[in-house]
């Protein structure tokens, strides 16, 4: 399937509510998975906030400007700690790029995180990125230039 702007367009737009909500809890999960969960908590649910961004199958940096500061492979106790600084950060900007839908996301607190696919190819299960929606929408973006946008329960 071939990306096209309007691809761009549809992802960024559902995207966009999510600018001005904070971080209230980032997490290191297996290997270099993270969870970042914005706005407010939501006991019980699969995510635990309004919004749940899960980076999976992505290699990550975050960056202040032009300086690196952490990455994907650094120890878990130098990612963790970083992590923390993100917490009631806000998302204030995204830059998606086909070919591959790498993806920068922008915070408030000036840290930039640029996301990049490990597979070229889709493989079922692999996802570079999700998005989990308060409407119980979740967006997929990965791998190669594969997405979705569907209900949670499909």
């Amino acid at each position: 399937m071939r990306l096209t702007e309007k691809d761009i367009e549809f992802i960024q737009q559902k995207i966009t509510p999510l600018f001005g909500e904070k971080i209230y809890e980032a997490q290191l999960q297996i290997g270099s998975m993270i969870s970042l969960d914005f706005g407010k908590p939501c006991p019980g649910s699969e995510w635990r906030g309004e919004w749940g961004l899960r980076i999976e199958q992505s290699i990550w940096n975050l960056n202040m400007g032009e300086k690196g500061i952490i990455a994907a492979d650094d120890t878990r106790d130098a990612i963790v700690l970083c992590l923390g600084y993100m917490v009631g950060a806000a998302l204030v900007g995204i830059k998606i790029r086909p070919p591959s839908l790498d993806t920068t996301l922008w915070f408030s607190n000036g840290f930039g995180m640029r996301l990049f696919p490990i597979f070229s190819q889709f493989k079922e299960h692999r996802h570079d990125w999700l998005l989990y929606t308060p409407d119980n929408q979740v967006l997929t973006i990965g791998c190669g230039a594969f997405w979705s946008y569907k209900p949670l329960d499909s």
